[in-house]
């Protein structure tokens, strides 16, 4: 309780009174001449009423340059950006998986691209929750993976190509 205060762009002024604090177990009692305190609801507002899908791109895009220190609406750019290219990106990544493996081994080439697209949703969804709890940029993760992947595939195909040549030979 204060004998009176005043509450001016987040900060919060009283004047003579006291503070009753409990945690857990224990309670402890402040009393005060002066106190400040300094809200900041903005932030945490918009983190903990954000869904993914629910705001439109444009207003993510408006939000996001307002305050591009919010991690969840950075992140949620980023992540609608890079996994709408992901189809296209995946379909340019199986051409080299295509031209190496021959009909004989159709199998292999069906379990190696499952494998590969299972690999990219798993480091999709790793490096946006990295993104989101803040230990990772967006942009640079999710581009990443991307790169990657296509060395994964030239990999694959690089091998595979060498193997069948040298099959061809004997």
């Amino acid at each position: 309780s204060a004998v009176n205060g005043n509450i001016d762009k987040g900060v919060i002024d009283f004047k003579s009174g006291n503070l009753v604090l409990t945690k857990e177990d224990k309670t402890e009692i402040l009393d005060f001449e002066n106190l400040s305190l300094q809200i900041n609801q903005d932030t945490e507002k918009k983190e903990e009423e954000f869904k993914r899908g629910s705001i439109p791109f444009s207003e993510l895009f408006k939000i996001y340059k307002q305050d591009p220190k919010l991690k969840i609406i950075e992140t949620e750019l980023f992540y609608r950006i890079f996994y709408s290219f992901s189809p296209l990106i995946l379909l340019i990544l199986s051409f080299p998986l295509s031209i190496g493996f021959s009909r004989h081994y159709k199998t292999q080439g069906i379990l190696i691209s499952t494998f590969i697209g299972l690999i990219f949703y798993i480091l999709f969804s790793f490096v946006d929750t990295l993104s989101i709890k803040g230990k990772l940029n967006p942009f640079y993760g999710f581009l990443s993976i991307y790169f990657f992947l296509t060395l994964l595939s030239f990999s694959i195909f690089l091998k595979k190509g060498l193997i069948i040549r040298t099959k061809w030979k004997y």
